[in-house]
């Protein structure tokens, strides 16, 4: 093809990544998948199942390749293409998934060494040591609604007004966002009280904790600021100085309204406050990796690799400042961080499409997808006090079969020549 000969090695890096990242997508969600590496006819699409494996390795064939042709940043008008550090961010992600047990039954260190040191080529371009390219954002609910000079997002589908299309899935998010307020939003987001619970405090500790100064009857002081930023609870202040109400009679809370709340809480990440109405032309983008989860990456990786060294504690501890939360402190068994690192992940990445694989590859369904799901409850006495209960809102099941999902049978009636198998468990 004539042409630039750089400009065609960046096209072609370009589209070796969003091969990449979609095999990581089908991969995570099915195990080994079929490669289709070149172009064919139908008959030649008619082929088994690689295995994990395989497909692991030919992703990180194509991340190192794009990597090697791709700049580090692009310039504001290129913004939404793939650059080498989304090449080695996605490279450490999927390393981590192998590295995971539903992926590493024999628990092979190396498999953690090398998903903590493909993290670790990311952070070189953090802020330290590194070029500075990119970074934490101090402010975790616009970390969300920035775009221009966001130096946490490393790769993002974007979007700009006024070339929306209002249908769209992205922006149909934030349509069914905040539960109840007059605002246009149909309320599908429901957190549960078990994420809430997830918080801890402001002094860092988990409101388990006896000595954390909890107190279940005003359970939203003093918590760690990214619950208010990332969640609409009785008492946020939301669109035009609005104070939600969730408990019985409400604002929030009526029982003939499809869009009030099932569990009493709502969505508040990703929702631009800024613009009337759930969606109201917002036109923020879809983060898809960023920098938070590539420290958070290392962080597990390295403990499993070789326990809690103060590299470990630095990356978690770099999450924590930016979200204004005490560090860990160092000196506890390698058990003790697994599970700190756990939750961290779970408050910093919530409804951003991780906790879902994350606890399938940590082979604990059975742990958190089986538990009672449960909900707040807020009703008024005679003096006007508000009275928190915590009820089973419904009870879920789980089986080790689910770590996978099943293959859609039209792809199986497809390729049945080939005998593409289905998933143990879905037949």
């Amino acid at each position: 093809v004539p042409g630039d000969e750089n400009l065609k090695k960046r096209m072609k890096a370009e589209a070796q990544f969003i091969r990449a990242f979609a095999h990581a997508e089908l991969v995570k969600c099915f195990g080994g998948v079929p490669l289709m590496l070149k172009a064919g006819t139908p008959e030649e699409a008619i082929i088994p199942r690689n295995s994990y494996d395989e497909c692991v390795d030919q992703i990180i064939s194509d991340c190192d390749e794009a990597a090697a042709n791709l700049p580090a940043v692009m310039p504001t008008s290129e913004l939404g293409r793939a650059t080498k550090v989304s090449a080695l961010a996605l490279k450490a992600r999927v390393l981590l998934y192998r590295a995971s047990p539903l992926n590493n039954t024999g628990n092979d260190l190396a498999r953690w060494t090398a998903a903590a040191n493909a993290a670790q080529e990311v952070m070189n371009f953090g802020p330290a040591p590194g070029s500075g390219e990119y970074g934490l954002h101090p402010d975790y609910y616009r970390l969300f609604i920035d775009k221009p000079g966001n130096k946490e997002v490393i790769f993002a589908r974007k979007f700009q007004n006024p070339n929306i299309n209002p249908s769209d899935g992205a922006r149909n998010k934030w349509y069914m966002s905040v539960p109840g307020v007059n605002d246009g939003a149909w309320g599908g987001f429901c957190p549960t009280q078990n994420l809430v619970d997830a918080y801890e405090m402001k002094n860092g500790k988990p409101i388990s904790d006896p000595s954390s100064r909890y107190d279940p009857q005003n359970p939203y002081a003093d918590r760690d600021a990214r619950l208010d930023k990332s969640i609409v609870h009785q008492g946020t202040t939301y669109k035009a100085g609005v104070i939600i109400e969730t408990f019985r009679g409400g604002n929030t809370n009526n029982t003939n309204r499809l869009d009030s709340p099932k569990t009493g809480y709502g969505l508040l990440k990703m929702v631009d406050t800024s613009k009337w109405g759930a969606a109201g032309n917002a036109d923020n983008d879809w983060i898809f990796i960023r920098y938070a989860e590539v420290l958070l990456n290392y962080a597990e990786a390295k403990n499993e690799a070789s326990g809690p060294d103060a590299t470990v504690y630095d990356a978690i501890n770099q999450v924590r400042a930016a979200a204004g939360q005490p560090p860990l402190a160092p000196g506890f068994t390698q058990d003790e961080r697994r599970d700190r690192i756990r939750n961290e992940r779970r408050v910093e990445l919530c409804f951003e499409e991780h906790r879902f694989f994350d606890v399938r590859r940590w082979k604990l369904g059975s742990t958190y997808f089986k538990e009672p799901i449960r909900k707040v409850q807020i009703t008024k006495d005679g003096g006007g006090n508000l009275i928190y209960n915590y009820p089973v809102w419904e009870v879920r099941d789980f089986k080790d079969f689910q770590n996978r999902l099943p293959i859609p049978q039209n792809e199986i009636d497809l390729n049945k020549d080939a005998v593409l198998e289905q998933n143990p468990g879905y037949n």
